[in-house]
């Protein structure tokens, strides 16, 4: 026998894989799949899968004598969904766990009391008129009848699910409460944030509902009846609707992973002289969804000795089960004018599959439907069957109770905090009562408060009028009108360049502004530089500090063959300046590195 092994996949390692980039409008949510021997990780956003992983366990040497499957994929799945939730960067996201495999499929109709069910869910439906009220109740009690679960035990729910133009379609279900604390153990573990848990039933059972009535209302024409066919996990859902209104519903305990598992079997070729070939489950379920239910002569990729004749024995019998579900659904359960040109169609994770629905059309003795499947790349099911019933998520008894306690808990504080804010407004009341009866005094006490304040204004108004005299006096003493003129010639003498000559510097302290008149010639080589010189005495003037303004009132440039000769006339303008001003630590940086020179060329 040659085994077939998943590549690197069948080490139990995978790598999170990107499907849809949608726009963030939703909630990211992780849906936690957990069946017999697999752990899925889904990153949704409303209906869209962002991103999925998956794990598979080898249950062939851990399964201990006794123990079932699901139970040991629990022990073992902490280490798996916690590399998952590491690879998807998910952790702290609000997961749902859906747990497949859990136990037995349960029926509305069935009378039997099974044993050793560990969860369940069942449809039921109640004229429009009765109220979505009495659908729930409806429904829980066709759970109680269907299931030998205890109640008290085992955390249950029950909503509505769709309606139709005559009846209100309500979806009850249970799992053990032993599995759902596993669950939000497992997902804390994993660094998860627990939203609840659902059985995969009800998953399966809600979907078929919402989409059998959805497509039927899209596509339907009148007197045409339509059976859908919801294969998931472990379970799949039979719903039959004619007009846009449910005729039938029924659940069927078999599903998906019954195909992977007779494809998992040893497969022989056509060369019986050859080894059996033999996939592990993730190849199997590869081989599915790739293959689907191949022709006897199609062949099979990387295997030549392989035909679809060598794959059809093993998945016979898991289709044959299936059909014949159907087939008895439909004779028992229909009448006979919805019977007529009733057809099939295979929706939920099973639609992708080739040619399953034309194979299960063909064995049920149905005409397989005409309408194009869903595209893989559109919303995915799950996610939208699983965001439906979301809120309704199964939580561990313990965990309900403490929201119980919590509710009370925060009604009581409530309770308390009205009835202390009825004192206070009583008190309130009161107090404002008393406050009236004090307001004309109040009043009279604020107007001489306010004529005290007013006086001390005043007064404080005058001393500043006093302090403002005085500083303007002493301003006056000591700001005198005219600056040092010693101090003036001698700034004078070490700023004035070598090729200026002063013919006149007149002082005038008579003005209101002290000022001062220079004139003179500037001789140099050329017009140009002469041109500087002057514009230099009147940059440097501009910038002494007690000057207030610098005025040229004139400059003729004249030039002969020993040079060029400039006349001009510049006017001064001085500020306030004190009567002991030192004018010579004003001067100008260059003045102390050229004054000697400039002071002996001007003599």
């Amino acid at each position: 026998m040659v085994d077939v092994p998943d590549s690197d996949a069948s080490k139990a390692r995978s790598h999170f894989t990107p499907l849809i980039r949608t726009p963030g409008q939703f909630m990211r949510r992780a849906i936690v799949e957990i069946s017999p021997g697999q752990i899925r990780l889904l990153i949704t956003s409303g209906t869209h899968i962002l991103a999925l992983g998956e794990r598979t366990i080898d249950l062939s040497t851990t399964l201990p004598e006794g123990s079932s499957a699901i139970s040991e994929t629990f022990n073992t799945a902490t280490d798996p969904l916690t590399d998952l939730v590491r690879e998807s960067k998910a952790a702290g996201l609000p997961a749902v766990i859906v747990v497949h495999g859990a136990g037995n499929t349960l029926n509305a109709s069935s009378n039997a009391q099974g044993t050793g069910e560990r969860s369940g869910a069942v449809v039921q439906s109640c004229p429009r008129k009765s109220g979505t009220r009495s659908a729930r109740s409806a429904a829980l009690l066709a759970l109680d009848a269907a299931t030998s679960l205890d109640f008290d035990s085992s955390p249950n729910a029950a909503f509505a699910a769709a309606t139709d133009p005559d009846r209100v379609h309500a979806i009850a279900f249970v799992m053990a409460d032993q599995i759902v604390a596993e669950t939000r153990d497992l997902a804390l573990k994993a660094g998860l944030k627990f939203e609840g848990s659902l059985p995969g039933e009800a998953v399966c059972t809600t979907g078929c509902l919402a989409e059998s009535l959805r497509l039927e209302h899209q596509h339907n024409t009148p007197d045409q009846t339509e059976a859908f066919i919801w294969i998931d996990e472990n379970a799949a859902c039979l719903c039959i609707a004619s007009s846009g209104r449910l005729l039938l519903s029924r659940s069927i305990s078999i599903g998906l992973d019954a195909l992977v598992e007779s494809l998992s079997k040893p497969i022989r070729g056509a060369d019986h002289n050859m080894a059996c070939v033999r996939f592990d489950r993730a190849g199997a379920r590869r081989l599915l969804v790739s293959r689907g239910i191949p022709h006897a002569a199609d062949p099979i990729d990387g295997h030549p000795d392989l035909t679809g004749a060598s794959l059809l024995p093993l998945l016979q019998p898991v289709l044959q089960r299936i059909a014949v579900e159907i087939k008895q659904t439909v004779r028992f359960g229909l009448a006979e004018e919805h019977r007529q040109g009733l057809s099939l169609r295979v929706v939920g994770p099973a639609a992708h599959v080739p040619r399953l629905q034309e194979v299960l059309a063909a064995l049920s003795g149905l005409s397989p439907s005409l309408v194009a499947a869903t595209s893989a790349d559109g919303p995915h099911p799950s996610a939208a069957a699983i965001g439906q019933i979301a809120p309704h998520a199964l939580r561990p008894i313990t965990d309900q109770q403490s929201t119980r306690t919590r509710r009370t808990r925060a009604a009581a504080l409530a309770g308390t905090a009205l009835a202390l804010a009825w004192v206070g407004l009583s008190a309130f009341n009161d107090h404002a009562n008393t406050k009236l009866h004090r307001k004309d005094l109040l009043l009279h006490k604020a107007s001489a408060d306010t004529a005290r304040a007013q006086l001390a204004q005043s007064q404080h108004a005058v001393s500043i009028r006093s302090a403002a005299r005085t500083l303007e006096t002493h301003i006056a003493s000591t700001i005198g009108t005219s600056p040092e003129w010693p101090d003036v010639l001698v700034w004078l003498a070490a700023n004035t360049q070598p090729a200026i000559r002063y013919a006149l510097i007149e002082c005038d302290s008579r003005s209101e502004a002290p000022a001062l008149r220079l004139a003179g010639v500037a001789h140099n080589t050329d017009r140009a530089a002469v041109n500087n010189d002057i514009s230099t005495l009147l940059a440097l003037l501009r910038e002494w500090p007690p000057a207030d303004r610098v005025q040229l009132r004139s400059a003729e440039v004249h030039g002969d063959a020993a040079g060029c000769t400039g006349t001009f006339e510049i006017m001064v303008t001085f500020v306030s300046l004190p009567n002991k001003s030192a004018l010579t630590d004003l001067q100008h940086p260059l003045a102390s590195v050229n004054a000697p020179a400039r002071a002996e060329d001007n003599r």
